[in-house]
């Protein structure tokens, strides 16, 4: 192809382009740029939701599950530690043997009653005192602790027909009372009881004895006065 013809050719491609209509800049970038697929600046950030959801859901159920199982555990310790503490308690009281409580003389006080008073107290208190029928008795009282227990008793027995008169103290068996005073005294013996006793010199005129005895579990004073030297038949009449 020579010169002229190429001269031809590129006056008719020039003529065509001025003929051609160009788009605006703006729309043929937007055209060109919906079909690029670089990066233009922005970032798309993709989260994986359906995953940190579930964590999210797990970690939410498990925070909200440990307080409560943390109360019930506390709650069930409680109640564990509460039992053990009251069987450590009742536990060596069930099994402790209640020590039994004595008295000394010093200890009780002396409340006159009637007859009648006397009688039923003793009764309730269980103490089985000998049997005073046939007796004539005055001056009642009843020996009580400082919380109102009946633990003895006096009287004056009236022997008429011996001519004496007996002064009775008695005590049930939480009085202890000494028998320091009946050491070297006389013993007399009926059955299962040893009744000590000694005649007070002081007395010329009378037979006044002092008596200590414990009979059936109950302790006896007994200050005997009579016109005669009949203190033995006295016993085996009184201690039956």
């Amino acid at each position: 192809m020579d010169n002229k013809e190429n001269e031809q050719i590129e006056n008719i491609l020039k003529k065509s382009a001025e003929e051609i209509e160009l788009k605006p800049f703006s729309e043929r970038w937007q055209d060109i740029e919906n079909r690029l697929e670089f990066d233009n600046g922005e970032k798309v950030v993709i989260k994986e939701q359906v995953p940190i959801l579930s964590m999210q859901n797990n970690t939410s159920e498990d925070f909200s599950k440990k307080p409560a199982d943390n109360k019930i555990k506390i709650f069930v310790w409680s109640i564990c530690l509460l039992l053990v503490a009251v069987l450590v308690i009742l536990i060596p009281i069930s099994f402790h043997k209640t020590e039994p409580v004595y008295f000394g003389p010093d200890d009780l006080t002396s409340e006159i009653v009637s007859k009648e008073m006397f009688w039923s107290e003793i009764t309730k208190s269980k103490i089985d005192i000998v049997d005073m029928d046939g007796y004539e008795c005055e001056d009642y009282a009843l020996l009580k602790t400082e919380i109102g227990e009946v633990q003895g008793g006096t009287f004056i027995i009236n022997d008429d027909e011996n001519l004496a008169l007996i002064n009775v103290t008695f005590y049930s068996s939480s009085v202890i009372i000494s028998n320091e005073d009946f050491i070297e005294s006389d013993k007399y013996n009926i059955d299962n009881t040893v009744i000590s006793y000694y005649r007070l010199e002081d007395n010329i005129d009378l037979f006044e004895y002092e008596v200590l005895a414990n009979h059936k579990n109950v302790t006896y004073e007994l200050k005997y006065l009579s016109v005669t030297d009949n203190i033995l038949e006295f016993f085996n009449k009184f201690f039956v």
